[in-house]
């Protein structure tokens, strides 16, 4: 996993004060299955500042989330980095250990591609085929990643995001949402059933009458 080996650099950002998870967070914005996040901006001018998270899902389960700069480089070039580090248990103190806000899983999205990282007790390693509903985006500022939310096992989660100007390079400029000691953003994958079939309604038979007599459905058998 690229910039896994910067646990240093992290450690200064989020060990030093940590993300703690919370039912609420924030500077949380709720709006149907959209949930917006504001992140402080300005703390290094020189970094990727994340300005706001906006995390969402369909009723086809694809989650959605769109990480908006508030330095936007025309484009992501060189060794750039953004990656979501996600709890999937809501439990700090497994997974990858208080430095890491105890994440299982990774996304990453760096050298013109994203992928997805998995704790495996030691570190954050690719495990095979990407979902081929993982896909990435970058436009008028705005990171966004989309995956099916079944195909990486999430329901309940709670995670952050980390940004990095080169993660080749232990001097880079890197910025965290949300700030270290606030409480890790929450998340719930919501699908709305499909509505139920509307019940059938029942015919009225007419009945048979004998000879002299008629029937209509609202007077059966009469003269």
């Amino acid at each position: 996993m690229k910039g896994f080996w910067r646990l240093a650099a992290l450690t200064l950002i989020v060990g030093g004060a940590a993300l703690t998870v919370g039912i609420t967070s924030v500077g949380a914005k709720s709006s149907s299955n959209t949930i917006t996040y504001q992140d402080s901006v300005g703390e290094d001018p020189a970094s990727l500042d994340i300005k706001s998270v906006v995390v969402s899902n369909d009723d086809s389960g694809i989650l959605s989330f769109a990480i908006a700069l508030a330095n936007p480089p025309a484009a992501l070039t060189g060794h750039n980095d953004v990656g979501v580090y996600i709890d999937t248990d809501n439990n700090t103190s497994d997974g990858a250990g208080a430095d890491y806000a105890g994440a299982e899983l990774n996304f990453e999205v760096a050298d013109g591609s994203v992928n997805v990282y998995k704790w495996d007790g030691t570190n954050f390693t690719w495990s095979g085929p990407e979902p081929s509903s993982l896909v990435y985006s970058y436009a008028a500022g705005v990171v966004t990643i989309r995956v099916k939310a079944s195909d990486v096992s999430l329901g309940t989660f709670a995670f952050w995001v980390l940004t990095d100007t080169d993660y080749t390079d232990p001097n880079s400029h890197l910025d965290v949402a949300p700030d270290a000691g606030r409480a890790l953003y929450p998340f719930q994958v919501k699908i709305t059933p499909p509505a139920p079939a509307p019940k059938p309604v029942p015919h009225k038979t007419i009945p048979k009458c004998k000879k002299g007599h008629h029937s209509t459905k609202a007077h059966p058998c009469h003269k």
